[in-house]
C-alpha cells in the first residue's frame, strides 16, 4: 500500500482522482503504444490508482476502443492540440461514455473553453490559465451557474 506522509500544514494528502499514463504528446499511435507499454508496470506496482489514457492527435478511435473494451484504462484524458480537441473531442466523449468511462479534457481553462467542454459532455477539465493570466480567474469563478455540472 502507498505510504502517505502527514504534513502538519495540510494533513494527509489524498490520493489523486486519476493518474494519466505516460504518453507522447501529439504522436498518435506511437503514444498509444508507449502508454500501453507502461500498464503492466503501473498495475503491478501501483494497482490502487485509476489510470487514464492520454488521447493525442492522430490516435485511431478503433485502436483505443479495443483497449477500452479490454478494460486496459479506467478513463480517457483528452490531450493534444487545441484545434484537434475542438474538432475531435466529441468523438472521444462518445467513446468513453459508450463504455461507462469518464473523460477529462486537459488544458482548457478560459470561460469560453470551459463552456465548450461542458457542452460536449466532458466529465471534468483542468487548466492553469487563471494562475498565469489573473484576468481569467474572475471569469472562471463566475461561470458556476452556467456549468451545471453536478457537485
Amino acid at each position: 500500500m502507498l505510504e502517505i506522509e502527514a504534513d502538519a500544514r495540510f494533513g494527509i494528502v489524498p490520493d489523486p482522482d486519476f493518474v494519466v499514463v505516460p504518453d507522447k504528446v501529439t504522436m498518435g499511435d506511437n503514444s498509444l503504444r508507449y502508454s500501453e507499454a507502461w500498464m503492466p508496470y503501473l498495475n503491478k506496482n501501483f494497482p490502487y490508482f485509476k489510470y487514464y489514457l492520454a488521447v493525442q492527435d492522430g490516435m485511431n478511435l478503433d485502436d483505443v476502443e479495443r483497449k477500452i473494451r479490454h478494460r486496459m484504462f479506467d478513463g480517457l484524458f483528452l490531450g493534444g492540440t487545441k484545434p484537434w480537441k475542438y474538432k475531435e473531442g466529441h468523438f472521444w466523449v462518445e467513446l468513453a461514455h459508450k463504455y461507462g468511462l469518464p473523460i477529462h479534457c486537459g488544458g482548457i481553462g478560459t470561460r469560453k473553453n470551459i463552456l465548450w467542454a461542458k457542452s460536449r459532455g466532458f466529465d471534468s477539465i483542468d487548466s492553469g490559465i487563471a494562475m498565469i493570466h489573473s484576468g481569467h480567474l474572475q471569469d472562471v469563478l463566475n461561470i458556476e451557474s452556467e456549468l451545471l455540472w453536478s457537485a
